[in-house]
């Protein structure tokens, strides 16, 4: 069978400045050819051995000076093969010019769709021993015609299946242990503290009570250590906040003024803010600070928006 992936329906070629045939060529090769004659034919047209994509396939890629490429890779099957692919990167056509092209070449095909990421798939009958079609995966500057027999076809698609499959069960599998993570310190700590508390039911109270002051006074401690902790974080995170929302929006008020050309009345929410922010060192911080920041914020966001509708 004689197959050719043209010009005047895949590949076409600048006429000017490319440096290879103006249409490539597959002499007798198909469904029906042998592995020996695509890595014969291969090795005629100077194509060299490369990885290919599946670990059941074979292929081979030639590049040029321009820095198109051609691959062709295939799968062995039971009679003659399975799967034959002819790749060409850096077709100089856009992916509607392709699909024309293969349409005057092929017909009509049985299918025509559009794919995720805007690839175009025209699926075609093939005639073979077997089922079999012809798919075109058209992309901007990348064209690939495929044949496949129904059988690799839904091999492909078990594999896939099974795949999905297993990246479910262990995106499952990770959540459980993210689960435990949490939940195994919360069983200990339960554990523990049933423990503490059955051990206390059945001590003479002349040493519970010592012990249970003992714990009270250490578990306060510690809760107290942890409160000022996270006390003085929170702080510390809100004047960072604070401080940093009154240098930012005055460099976008003074900024926007000047190099976008808004009001300067944006300032005065922001002086607004400043009063707010003395206030806040003087009393209750958080409420003032936070009432500061929004000043700051009305600020900025009055000029990015002043900024955005005067010049688009």
């Amino acid at each position: 069978m004689r197959i050719s992936f043209v010009v005047g329906g895949l590949v076409c070629l600048a006429a000017a400045g490319v440096a290879r045939a103006a249409t490539l060529e597959f002499p007798d090769l198909g469904l029906s050819s042998s592995p020996h004659e695509v890595r014969a034919w291969a090795q005629e047209h100077e194509f060299t051995s490369t990885n290919p994509a599946e670990p059941d396939q074979e292929a081979y890629q030639r590049e040029f000076a321009d820095g198109q490429r051609e691959t062709v890779s295939f799968v062995p099957g039971r009679q003659g093969l399975d799967m034959l692919q002819f790749e060409q990167a850096g077709v100089l056509e856009g992916s509607p010019t392709l699909r024309r092209k293969v349409y005057e070449r092929f017909g009509k095909p049985e299918k025509d769709q559009i794919l995720k990421g805007g690839t175009l798939r025209l699926v075609y009958s093939y005639e073979h021993s077997e089922p079999a079609r012809r798919v075109f995966l058209l992309q901007p500057h990348n064209a690939s015609m495929f044949l496949m027999t129904d059988a690799y076809v839904a091999r492909l698609d078990r594999v896939q299946a099974q795949t999905e499959r297993v990246e479910q069960e262990t995106k499952q599998a990770a959540g459980r242990e993210a689960r435990n993570a949490w939940l195994v310190p919360l069983l200990w700590i339960g554990g523990v503290l049933l423990g503490l508390t059955a051990f206390s039911k059945v001590m003479p109270p002349a040493v519970r009570d010592p012990v249970a002051k003992l714990v009270r006074s250490t578990l306060d401690m510690l809760f107290g250590i942890t409160q000022e902790v996270l006390t003085f974080l929170f702080y510390q995170a809100s004047g960072l906040l604070l401080y940093g929302m009154l240098l930012f929006s005055a460099l976008a008020v003074g900024t926007g003024a000047l190099e976008w050309g808004t009001s300067w009345w944006w300032a005065v929410p922001w002086v607004v803010g400043v009063v707010m922010t003395h206030k806040a060192d003087d009393e209750d911080f958080l409420h003032w600070a936070y009432v500061a920041i929004a000043f700051y914020a009305m600020a900025l966001a009055g000029v990015i928006f002043q900024g955005y509708m005067t010049n688009g």
